[in-house]
């Protein structure tokens, strides 16, 4: 399955591209439940970190543009990395934790699917449910 590649290289290459960002995301977010997955966003031909890519497209997006449409793509690929045990001490490292928090309180009055979204990804980071 290349096309997590693909997908992570595009993201990597437009993290300021809003609409990018978000179709990147939301693909992503398709096959992101495929077991094998994470190997191919940590590894794969781009030479691309995935979850870096990803960190710095939703920093990008929700903490420094605001950009709703973008920042609930980032989420929702966000919370279907976390269902994979092998990608959330990644995820974490890459400082994504951090990330959620800000999104989910400074998104609090203007988006609540935001900020229920970064709930469910901490949840999940937290080893909870969602």
């Amino acid at each position: 399955m290349h096309c997590a590649s693909m997908f992570v290289n595009v993201l990597a290459e437009h993290v300021e591209n809003a609409d990018v960002v978000e179709n990147a995301c939301k693909a992503l977010s398709a096959v992101a439940m495929d077991e094998q997955i994470y190997e191919e966003i940590l590894q794969n031909q781009y030479g691309v970190d995935g979850i870096e890519a990803l960190a710095l497209a939703f920093k990008t997006q929700s903490v420094i543009s605001m950009n709703v449409d973008a920042s609930v793509a980032c989420c929702d690929c966000l919370v279907q990395l976390c269902y994979h045990d092998n990608l959330k001490t990644i995820i974490v490292k890459q400082g994504l934790v951090e990330t959620l928090v800000r999104a989910k309180h400074q998104f609090a009055n203007e988006s609540q699917e935001i900020a229920n979204k970064c709930e469910v990804a901490l949840n999940l980071l937290a080893g909870g449910d969602p």
